[in-house]
């Protein structure tokens, strides 16, 4: 298995770990355990809805000993060619995938070189959903996001999970889909 492939395994597996925490109603209704989303006084209307958006981009940072950050970002949302790229820190090491769905392949960043990963047909559906799954419940966290940071503390973990850099449909070129 190439090497890509193995990390993706591992963090994929310590990121459900982190999404694992949230049931459908926290789902749907979004988090809020006391970290500030910067509105005052009620809602902000002038900021856009993440459940509707046809693309994002936001980071996600984890903590509670051991400590990483993702920056996700995410094209053709709500549709079967969506994109989805995701760079950061695990375990003090630069990483980097992109799982493209309009194309069905992947790459991984490794010595600063993005490779791709020849994910066999029979199992693509499989590997997107490994990489789907935390990316939608990150998504689903935000559905009642007002603005600035969003946090919560997943109950199964510990883990004290912060997303903020939240960019509601964003403008990506196809570019940074691609390896």
């Amino acid at each position: 298995m190439k090497k890509g492939l193995c990390l993706a395994l591992a963090i994929t597996a310590m990121l459900g770990v982190l999404v694992a925490g949230c049931d459908d109603n926290d789902v749907a209704n979004g988090i809020d355990n006391g970290v500030d989303n910067g509105v005052e006084n009620g809602v902000d209307n002038d900021v856009p809805d993440v459940e509707g958006a046809t693309s994002l981009q936001f980071t996600v940072e984890w903590s509670n000993g051991e400590s990483g950050s993702w920056t996700y970002m995410a094209k053709d949302m709500g549709t079967e060619d969506l994109k989805l790229r995701f760079e950061g820190v695990f375990e003090g090491v630069e990483e980097g995938f992109i799982v493209n769905g309009e194309l069905r392949t992947m790459w991984a960043l490794e010595d600063g070189v993005w490779v791709d990963q020849e994910i066999p047909a029979e199992y693509w559906d499989m590997y997107w959903d490994m990489w789907a799954a935390p990316f939608e419940a990150y998504v689903g966290e935000l559905y009642g996001w007002t603005g600035g940071e969003w946090g919560y503390t997943d109950p199964y973990t510990g883990l004290q999970v912060r997303i903020y850099d939240v960019a509601v449909n964003p403008d990506l070129p196809d570019a940074l889909f691609e390896g």
